[in-house]
């Protein structure tokens, strides 16, 4: 019973990601000015109609290379930075292969680094606390 109950709260408590993502479109073309026979490379734009400037990072999607009407891999990822309310954002992604068809949707949860952990430029410093210096 006690799992049922916290599986409903966990869906009510889904991800700021989720609501983010209302009133943004998504769209996803192969970049032309990338050509290889082994990956394909898309440029992902989201254009922000929401009435509020949001956190790119909470805007998360899902990519798809469709061949054949089959998906044949996915991708997801999140974008940089801000949008104001009617800007836009690009992010790039790739795909292991040739593929001219694609598709693109939100996604209720924040794209993860692949196993991979940000890492700091440089370390964190504490603040040494200012005392009154000699006058």
């Amino acid at each position: 019973m006690h799992r049922i109950i916290l599986s409903v709260a966990f869906v009510l408590a889904l991800p700021a990601a989720a609501a983010a993502v209302e009133g943004v479109s998504l769209s996803i073309r192969a970049d032309p000015m990338i050509n290889s026979d082994n990956v394909t490379i898309c440029r992902v734009t989201a254009i922000n109609h929401s009435g509020r400037t949001i956190l790119g990072r909470d805007i998360a999607f899902e990519a798809r290379a469709i061949e054949n009407g089959a998906v044949i891999e996915t991708e997801t990822g999140t974008f940089g930075g801000t949008v104001a309310n009617g800007g836009a954002v690009e992010t790039l992604i790739g795909f292991s292969g040739v593929f001219r068809r694609f598709e693109v949707s939100p996604s209720d949860t924040k794209a993860r680094s692949r196993g991979r952990s940000r890492k700091r430029s440089s370390p964190r410093r504490r603040k040494r606390p200012r005392g009154r210096g000699s006058r």
